[in-house]
């Protein structure tokens, strides 16, 4: 069994995959132009620096201030011109960059970290260093500062990181904390640094299965956009717990939040106005978010979204199909109003909760979403039956399908539909996604902001046997 504790989950592959490259490179067309032509990666990397902390994304609380970014900057100021030490790693003289200063050993980070097994993720935006090593470890290291947090456990080591040339330098205590090294040395004097790891067996430190989890999710990094270093450990747990899965279906899940609580872990919507916004029991809008809104056959709509309406009301009536709207736009006072008489009706939380969103958290809110008459009918109704089949090529989803309810938490509601650019539309009917799904296979993979060497952590997952 692997012996992990899922401390940090942010935000879980494809359990149907794109039957052409056309098709996945229509729905990535269409979440770039929808967003801007943004750099989805880039961008989130920026909005979380915006929003100031990632301790508080990765469940850590407030990171700032545990280490001195001054004395980091003077440590490199420091540096002494000489010949540089030789490095060796387990007795092999390695060409890896190091210097001493002020009595602190400092080595350049990511190639020591590599060699032995560890895949390093970086944020630019945060200046922060993720680790996903081959015993099963997850590491988080913010540059300039001496705190490492291995598997959730904080660690002070006395001495910070420092940048030098576009290049991170740790400390040797800390990459040897990092990497849980059996021994290391320095010696000024001697102008050499050495530290020692067993790799094999590797069973010394987990079973012979684990390794085979262990390497099955590590060899995802270079195969998924999707994969965020953050999740190492809540992968590996819900691989073990869920061995039916495809592990790509495991990386989906375990992002989009399958794993949380339904109205835990809040996370606050930082793209209200953007098509493909993510806003369900887990991710919610600002107390004053108001979208622009203009009038369409007799109810509040976003523009697009209108404009499709009044196209598939016409393609359904020349089927034979009446389409009335029951609702379209809701704020969230209003939603407040309606979910609370809902309570005071003597319903339970819970009830409540089957078939309602709470304040904030419902798609309502976008401008972007309708309920169409009759509200809560038979399942086998032709209006649905019509909807299900026909709504995707206005643009338009069936938020809430029965079978999806572990990804959107309420009950199936084949009347409610959403507005999506008309390509990603179809690529989340021929694939069956939800807006959870398609956010994270396609409009904003690498929302978390981390980047890796693809082709590095191919070959450090191909290394465990």
């Amino acid at each position: 069994m692997v012996a992990v504790t899922v401390i940090l989950l942010v935000m879980p592959i494809r359990g149907a995959q794109a039957e052409t490259e056309t098709r996945t490179a229509a729905a990535t067309g269409a979440a770039a132009g929808a967003a801007g032509e943004r750099d989805a990666a880039g961008e989130r990397a920026e909005a979380v620096g915006a929003t100031g902390d990632l301790g508080d994304l990765i469940g850590l609380g407030d990171l700032s201030g545990l280490g001195d970014q001054g004395e980091s900057a003077g440590a490199v100021g420091a540096v002494r011109a000489g010949n540089r030490p030789a490095v060796f790693l387990n007795g092999d003289r390695e060409d890896i960059d190091a210097f001493f200063v002020d009595g602190f050993c400092y080595v350049a980070a990511r190639p020591a970290l590599e060699y032995f097994g560890t895949i390093v993720f970086w944020h630019g935006a945060a200046q922060t260093i993720a680790l996903n090593s081959r015993e099963g470890a997850l590491g988080i290291h913010r540059v300039g500062e001496d705190v490492i947090v291995i598997n959730g456990e904080t660690k002070r080591l006395g001495a910070p990181s420092v940048m030098k040339d576009e290049t991170t330098y740790m400390p040797i205590t800390m990459l040897a904390a990092l990497i849980n090294a059996d021994s290391f040395s320095r010696s000024e004097g001697e102008n050499v640094i050495r530290i020692d790891k067993r790799f094999a067996p590797i069973g010394n430190l987990v079973s012979t299965e684990d390794q085979v989890l262990i390497k099955e999710v590590m060899a995802q990094v270079a195969e998924l956009k999707n994969y965020n270093p953050l999740n190492f450990l809540a992968y590996l747990a819900y691989r073990e717990a869920n061995p039916e899965l495809d592990i790509d279906q495991v990386i989906l899940y375990v992002n989009i939040g399958v794993t949380k609580p339904p109205y835990s872990d809040i996370e606050i919507i930082d793209n209200p106005d953007d098509p493909f916004v993510v806003v369900d029991k887990n991710r919610q809008f600002a107390k004053d978010f108001a979208p622009e809104l203009t009038v369409i056959d007799g109810f509040r709509w976003r523009r697009e979204a209108g404009e499709a309406w009044v196209e598939m009301k016409a393609a359904a009536r020349a089927d034979g199909i009446s389409l009335t709207l029951g609702n379209t736009y809701r704020g969230i006072a209003d939603q407040r109003v309606n979910y609370n008489r809902k309570i005071q009706e003597g319903r339970s939380v819970e009830n409540v909760d089957a078939t309602n969103s709470r304040p904030g958290h419902s798609e309502h809110h976008t401008g972007y979403a309708a309920d169409i008459r009759p509200i809560a009918g038979r399942s086998d109704n032709p209006i649905y039956l019509w909807l299900a089949a026909n709504s995707y090529k206005y643009g338009f989803i069936v938020s809430f399908q029965a079978g999806k309810e572990f990804i959107h938490r309420y009950a199936p509601e084949p009347w409610h539909i959403r507005w999506f650019p008309l390509e990603a539309a179809a690529v989340m009917y021929e694939e069956n996604l939800t807006i959870q799904e398609f956010e994270n296979l396609y409009a904003n993979p690498g929302r978390h902001g981390f980047k890796t060497n693809q082709e590095t952590a191919r070959l450090i997952a191909d290394r465990i046997k």
